[in-house]
């Protein structure tokens, strides 16, 4: 039996990419404020609001935002897997 998984991709926000991020997950606006980013995602009809701490990951599940993990919620569900 094969196993099989969808394309997941993640980016850490470091506290000097926001625009990079925002352009990565196609948010239609993005906001720094004491060192939080604040992206505003278009998702199924309606804008998602999504913040970031330094540090923290985004990830990007078949071309949608997946949601943030804070670094240690990360390390804890997701597996990387090297890149060819």
């Amino acid at each position: 039996m094969a196993v099989v998984i969808p394309r997941t991709e993640s980016m850490r926000y470091d506290g000097t990419n926001a625009a990079t991020l925002a352009e990565w997950i196609g948010a239609t606006a993005h906001t720094v404020d004491a060192g939080v980013l604040t992206l505003t995602i278009p998702m199924w009809g309606e804008d998602m609001i999504y913040r970031l701490q330094s540090g923290w990951w985004l990830i990007r599940d078949r071309g949608l935002c997946g949601g943030t993990h804070n670094p240690e919620d990360y390390a804890r569900i997701w597996y990387e897997l090297p890149t060819p």
